[in-house]
């Protein structure tokens, strides 16, 4: 089911904006470049596939997108730790 999810602007962001070799405090700095380079359909777009994010809680399926868009590859733990941190910030950020 996962697997028919389309997280297009979750994708871009994670692979055009956010670099796995920031720091986590560096996180915002992506999500504000996003949010004022991005039109503001593309943020209303990114924000909306993080509620579905949070809805599937399918840490397998998010875990190979992560590998898969932009080769962040962590063991399980800490997949769901950047999964849970990622989301929180970007849903706090982009509630603008």
């Amino acid at each position: 089911m996962s697997e028919s999810k389309n997280l297009d602007t979750y994708k871009w962001f994670i692979s055009g904006y956010f670099n796995i070799s920031y720091r986590w405090n560096e996180l915002e700095m992506a999500i504000n470049n996003f949010i004022e380079y991005e039109e503001k359909k593309e943020v209303e777009k990114l924000l909306a596939e993080v509620n579905v994010i949070k809805e599937l809680g399918d840490w397998e399926y998010l875990r190979k997108v992560n590998i898969e868009t932009a080769e962040i590859y962590y063991d399980e733990d800490r997949n769901k730790e950047f999964i849970r941190i990622m989301i929180s910030v970007l849903t706090e950020k982009l509630k603008v």
